[in-house]
C-alpha cells in the first residue's frame, strides 16, 4: 500500500545521493509525491505501469516541460583546443543518472545506475568494445544500487557501496574476468556509504567520503563523511584517516595525478550555496590533506567529471591520451566536465590549482536544457583508442525526478 511505502521507503529516500534536498520549489515537491504513488503503483502492478506514470511528471517553475532538445550528434569542432566531441551511441541501457563506470583493455564497463525519471535502480553490467554498441554482460549477483564506486585495478573490476531508496551500503565485489562472473568480498570495514569518491593509486584503491542517512544537514538530514581507506585486494583495508583536513561530503571526485592524490568539489545540498569548489592535494597517499585552492575558476559543483590526461599509463591500466597541452616539466593535464546544475563547460589545468576554460559546449550543448551531472567519464584504456575520453549517462533535472540520458559521448 502507499501507507506502507511512506513508512518503509520514504526515509531513506530523503536521503538519497541527488534527494528530496534538491526539490527547491512547490512543483518539485509535488514530483516527489508524484514519484511515490508511482512507486506504490509500480510495487502492485509491475515496473510498465511506474513507466507509463513517469510520463505525467511536472518539472519546476524554470522547467515545465519533459521535452527537452537533444544535442547535435553532428561533429562540432571545439576551436579553443582543437578537440571535437562525437557521439557514438544511444543506449541500448535505459536512461540514468549516478552510473559507474571502468575502463580496461577489453573495453569500457559501465554498472547500475537509477533510472525511470530517477524512482528505480538497477544492477545490470555493459561493455562498450572499440566504437561497437554497448552489449549487456551476465546478469551479475550484487544488488541494484547507484552512486557507487566502480574501479579497475590490475586485471580485476570492483563494484563497492551506493545506495537505493531502502538502504545504504559498503559490500564489496570483484570480477577479474571480464565482469562475467563476480565474487563477493562481504562487507568493507567502512562504513555505509554513498556519493563515495574513489580512485587508484600506487597499486591501491583509495576510497574518500560519500552520504549517509543522518541526523545530518537540513533539510533532509544527510550526514556526510571526510575518512579516507585503501585497499590492495578489495577484501584487506587499511583506514588511511577517520577525518581528513577537508569537509564530509559528497559527489566529489578524486584522482592521482602527478604522484599525489586530488579531491576535487563536491555536494552537501543541492542548492547553489551547498556546492563545493575547493581542492585539496595529499602527498602521502591520502593520510594527510592540504587545501590547494579554496576558490578555483570553475564554479562550486558536484556530479561532475575529472579525468588524467598525458600519462602513459596508470594502476588500472587506462592509458592517457596526450593530445592536451601539459605545462613545461610536468606530463599530466586535469580535465573537468560539466557538473550539477546542467553545466556544460570544460576545464583544463596542469598543477590542479589554476584552471582554463577550454570550452562551454561540451557535448556540442550551448544550453542548460542540454547540459549533464551525474554521468560518467573514461579514459578509453583499449588499444588503439586511448586517445578517446568517453562520457556516458547523466541528469538533466535541476531537481529530483526529470530527464535522463542514455547516450554516449566522444572526445579527443
Amino acid at each position: 500500500s502507499f501507507g506502507f511505502f511512506l513508512s518503509t521507503f520514504l526515509p531513506s529516500m530523503l536521503c538519497l545521493d541527488r534527494g528530496a534536498d534538491r526539490l527547491h520549489s512547490t512543483a518539485a515537491a509535488a514530483q516527489l509525491v508524484t514519484a511515490c504513488l508511482i512507486l506504490s503503483a509500480s510495487a502492485e502492478n509491475g515496473p510498465e505501469i511506474a513507466v507509463k506514470t513517469a510520463e505525467s511528471i511536472s518539472r519546476p517553475e524554470s522547467h515545465q516541460s519533459l521535452q527537452f532538445p537533444k544535442p547535435a550528434t553532428a561533429v562540432l569542432r571545439d576551436e579553443s583546443d582543437a578537440q571535437v566531441w562525437r557521439q557514438v551511441d544511444e543506449g541500448p541501457w535505459s536512461p540514468r543518472e549516478g552510473l559507474m563506470g571502468a575502463a580496461t583493455t577489453d573495453g569500457i564497463l559501465m554498472s547500475g545506475g537509477r533510472s525511470q525519471f530517477g524512482t528505480a535502480f538497477n544492477n545490470d553490467v555493459w561493455i562498450h568494445r572499440g566504437m561497437g554498441p554497448w552489449v549487456q554482460l551476465p546478469k551479475a549477483p550484487f544488488g541494484e544500487r547507484a552512486y557507487h564506486a566502480m574501479v579497475a585495478l590490475g586485471n580485476c573490476v570492483y563494484v563497492m557501496g551506493g545506495q537505493t531508496f531502502k538502504a545504504y551500503l559498503n559490500d564489496v565485489w570483484r570480477s577479474c574476468d571480464g565482469a562475467k562472473t563476480w565474487e563477493s568480498l562481504g562487507n568493507a570495514p567502512w562504513p555505509v556509504r554513498a556519493g563515495l569518491a574513489f580512485t587508484t593509486h600506487e597499486g591501491k584503491i583509495i576510497v574518500a567520503g560519500g552520504c549517509y542517512p543522518g541526523p545530518g544537514v537540513p533539510p533532509n538530514n544527510r550526514a556526510f563523511r571526510n575518512d579516507v581507506w585503501s585497499t590492495a585486494d578489495g577484501h584487506n583495508w587499511t583506514q588511511l584517516t577517520s577525518s581528513a583536513e577537508w569537509q564530509g561530503r559528497s559527489g566529489p571526485r578524486l584522482v592521482s595525478f602527478n604522484g599525489k592524490l586530488l579531491l576535487i568539489a563536491g555536494e552537501r545540498g543541492f542548492t547553489p550555496a551547498q556546492q563545493l569548489g575547493d581542492i585539496w592535494e595529499s602527498a602521502d597517499g591520502g593520510a594527510t590533506w592540504t587545501l590547494l585552492n579554496p576558490a578555483p575558476a570553475f564554479s562550486p559543483r558536484s556530479g561532475h567529471g575529472v579525468v588524467v590526461l598525458g600519462a602513459s599509463s596508470n594502476d588500472d591500466a587506462m592509458a592517457k591520451p596526450s593530445y592536451s597541452k601539459s605545462r613545461e616539466g610536468t606530463n599530466e593535464t586535469l580535465l573537468l566536465v560539466a557538473g550539477w546544475p546542467e553545466l556544460h563547460d570544460a576545464w583544463t589545468s596542469t598543477d590542479g590549482s589554476e584552471w582554463t576554460l577550454v570550452s562551454n559546449s561540451s557535448w556540442n550543448c550551448t544550453a542548460s536544457a542540454c547540459g549533464k551531472y551525474d554521468f560518467w567519464v573514461v579514459v578509453d584504456a583499449q588499444p588503439g583508442l586511448g586517445n578517446r575520453v568517453v562520457t556516458f549517462g547523466g541528469s538533466n533535472a535541476y531537481s529530483t525526478f526529470g530527464k535522463l540520458w542514455a547516450d554516449t559521448w566522444s572526445y579527443g
